[in-house]
């Protein structure tokens, strides 16, 4: 399977280290895959091929849109593209309360992509509070499905990264960050 792009800039990303945990693990035999502090995915995405992986992150809203992006990407990816890249159209995505997981996840996907510099921030009430960014967006259909592809032999989770203990057997690789 080729490459996946990372759906999402994320503050900390990995993207820098693909190629030396590529060093590290290229033909090292190993059973499932796990990473407790997901974020942005960049070594799942670049580097792990064929393995069960289990993924999770404290963050309810991040878990969320990928699992729209694994088990619904068509409708995912219709939704984002509705959405216009404009400081007008940032703003009232932002206040918007979506209904549904799928539209949740496009909000998420959106705000990403065109929020200042992809940080994610909430306040003391949990509502985004990231001012627009002017960025282009670097998301697209092809990204979105590529990913969901890779994302088939993933169980996601949203928790605290002790609720992975129990699940680390001999032979799993972790990768923490």
């Amino acid at each position: 399977m080729p490459q996946a792009d990372t759906l999402i800039r994320w503050a900390g990303g990995k993207s820098w280290f693909v190629s030396h945990f590529k060093k590290y693990t290229d033909g090292l035999e190993y059973n499932n895959y796990i990473e407790p502090f997901f974020g942005g995915g960049s070594i799942f995405f670049s580097a792990v091929e064929g393995h069960q992986a289990f993924l999770s992150d404290v963050n309810e809203e991040l878990i969320l849109m990928y699992q729209v992006a694994r088990d619904h990407p068509e409708e995912l990816a219709d939704v984002f593209s509705s959405f216009v890249n404009s400081e007008q159209e940032y703003y009232r995505i932002r206040s918007w309360l979506p209904s549904s997981d799928i539209e949740k996840a496009a909000r998420f996907l959106y705000l990403n992509h065109t929020s200042y510099n992809g940080i994610y921030r909430v306040n003391r009430a949990g509502v985004y509070n990231v001012p627009y960014g002017f960025r282009n967006m670097k998301c697209d259909r092809d990204r979105i499905l590529s990913a969901s592809k890779k994302l088939q032999n993933a169980v996601l989770t949203s928790g605290d990264f002790e609720t992975f203990r129990d699940k680390i057997k001999p032979n799993d690789l972790v990768f923490l960050d």
